[in-house]
């Protein structure tokens, strides 16, 4: 499997073929869209009703997140994670290598820019700690040039 493969839905976001599970289905990663104007959706794994062609489903199949998939393993590395979960993939090793490289960076740049957009963790809400962490100018950095150079990367 090298074709790589580049779905536009109608209707939907693009979608790229990550590489068919070791269950035989086509999972695929939606292309990145910067939502509700404050954050950015990313990383969204996805199968569809009609697996071998997005672009026929009626609907989603299953949902899921890169981070859960790949990045957050205990046992082991999220490329050994990637490997180990795919029977197929158009990607090489180093090409592995960066996507999750890519992927871990983007999840970290939307963690940082949460932090700066809600002044705090989200855990309670600390008022007068806010406008320390709080940095208008810092996550417009983040969103209008990091995020999307990461995302062009990828």
């Amino acid at each position: 499997m090298k074709k790589r493969s580049v779905i536009a839905r109608p209707g939907h976001r693009k979608v790229y073929l990550l590489g068919v599970g070791k269950d035989g289905i086509p999972r695929w990663l939606e292309k990145s869209s910067w939502d509700c104007d404050w954050y950015w959706s990313a990383g969204y794994i996805e199968t569809y009703t009609h697996p071998n062609h997005p672009e026929l489903a009626a609907d989603i199949a299953s949902h899921t997140h890169f981070d859960y998939q790949f990045l957050n393993k205990q046992d082991k590395c999220a490329f050994d994670a990637f490997k180990d979960f795919f029977a197929e993939t158009p990607f090489s090793d180093k090409e592995i290598w960066k996507i999750v490289e890519l992927m871990q960076s983007i999840y970290t740049a939307k963690s940082y820019s949460a932090l700066l957009y809600r002044g705090g963790s989200w855990q309670t809400e600390i008022p007068e700690e806010k406008p320390l962490i709080k940095c208008e100018e810092e996550y417009r950095r983040i969103n209008d040039i990091v995020v999307p150079g990461l995302l062009e990367e990828l």
